[in-house]
């Protein structure tokens, strides 16, 4: 078993309510959050079930459940697990069981990036621009970091687009918004999503449907977040 350090005890003694960690990379983040899990069962009689942990990537998540199994094994038992996902995962996940309610069915398939790298260059092809060069090599690129830029930020091409002036650098940036526009078309023609997607549908089926953010919710009893910004 391993023992805490002096400041994850201080953690782990902490009431269970709110709380944010700020540690820098190589101080033991991945263990304080298996430790805190495995306390949880331990001294609060949690099941491991009920604690959700999100993170980036899936060699972290991986990680991170490892850890947490084999430190609760003793606990509560072989086959006893927290609930570990990528935050794409967990989205997928929820999209997955709810996503007819923001217009993604079931059987929708998820592209990857490579393919949807692919279909964003066959949707350039057959565009006409006067003020963005599609034959730039890095211009798949640039359409692709407008995109996720707007995914993160939840943002709509058409809302964005009302801000515009006849000013640079809005005459390229219409394009581009006018490009990416197609690329969310032909993605629902085809049936499938793509990773931003995946966040965005996400936010957009808690967002409009309380009662599947409450029946979410109430399967879990607490919820780490890895790297949270």
């Amino acid at each position: 078993m391993i023992r805490p350090t002096p400041e994850q005890q201080a953690i782990l003694d902490t009431p269970l309510e709110p709380l944010r960690i700020s540690a820098g990379a190589g101080t033991g983040k991945t263990t304080t959050v298996a430790l805190y899990v495995a306390d949880l069962t331990a001294r609060r009689d949690l099941d491991p079930e009920s604690v959700l942990g999100l993170t980036f990537t899936n060699k972290a998540a991986a990680e991170l459940s490892d850890r947490i199994r084999t430190l609760i094994a003793p606990l509560a038992g072989p086959g006893r697990e927290a609930e570990v996902h990528t935050y794409h995962g967990f989205a997928a996940q929820i999209i997955r069981e709810f996503g007819a309610l923001v217009g993604i069915e079931r059987e929708a398939g998820l592209i990857t990036p490579t393919f949807s790298r692919q279909l964003l260059y066959q949707v350039v092809q057959h565009r006409p621009f006067q003020h963005f060069d599609p034959t730039w090599a890095g211009s798949i690129d640039r359409i692709q970091r407008l995109g996720s830029a707007l995914g993160d930020h939840l943002a709509d091409p058409d809302e964005v687009a009302k801000g515009a002036t006849a000013e640079e650098p809005w005459p390229e940036r219409l394009e581009l918004l006018a490009a990416w526009k197609d690329y969310q078309h032909e993605k629902q023609r085809l049936g499938v999503v793509d990773y931003a997607d995946l966040i965005a549908a996400g936010v957009r089926l808690l967002s409009e449907h309380p009662s599947v953010a409450t029946r979410i919710r109430n399967r879990y009893s607490v919820v780490l977040l890895d790297e949270y910004q």
